[in-house]
């Protein structure tokens, strides 16, 4: 049991780490991309959602907290039943957009600034929610065993036919 918690107090400070990241970039690029762009990093406020589709405010953030309400609801059952495996991945998406809509209420939206003149332009925030969210696509394919102790495995789901 102290092995699981170990675990589930590294995936809280991982994932807060990379809160504190997302949070720090946004602010430096709010502070000194102002007058342009350096290299990679270009900053945009995006007011729609991916590819800045335009959708109304209210319905961006009303969708935006219930995933999040949903996610946290998800993860404290999970904590509860002991298959903490989809912890991580649940804390970098509902960090991830939290971040995002952090920027919402504060800019008018979301702040974007890494450009790889592509049709994409996003944040680290966005990274850990594609990451969360493939974590999560990944581990569905896989059969937990109670926790992620020393003396568990994670195996491939087998069908049988």
């Amino acid at each position: 049991m102290l092995v699981c918690r170990q675990k589930m107090l590294l995936f809280v400070v991982i994932s807060l780490f990379f809160l504190f990241l997302d949070r720090l970039v946004k602010y430096l690029a709010v502070t000194y991309l102002n007058q342009g762009s350096y290299g990679l990093f270009r900053l945009y406020i995006n007011k729609g959602i991916i590819f800045s589709l335009p959708l109304p405010v209210w319905l961006i953030v009303t969708v935006t907290l219930l995933i999040i309400v949903f996610i946290i609801i998800f993860i404290v059952k999970r904590m509860s039943t002991g298959l903490n495996i989809y912890i991580l991945p649940a804390l970098f998406i509902v960090l991830g957009a939290s971040s995002n809509l952090v920027d919402r209420m504060i800019y008018g939206g979301v702040i974007d600034m890494i450009d790889f003149n592509t049709l994409l332009i996003f944040n680290l925030a966005d990274v850990m929610i594609i990451f969360g969210v493939s974590l999560t696509l990944y581990m569905s394919n896989l059969t937990p065993k109670n926790c992620l102790s020393d003396n568990s495995r994670v195996v491939p789901r087998v069908d049988n036919k």
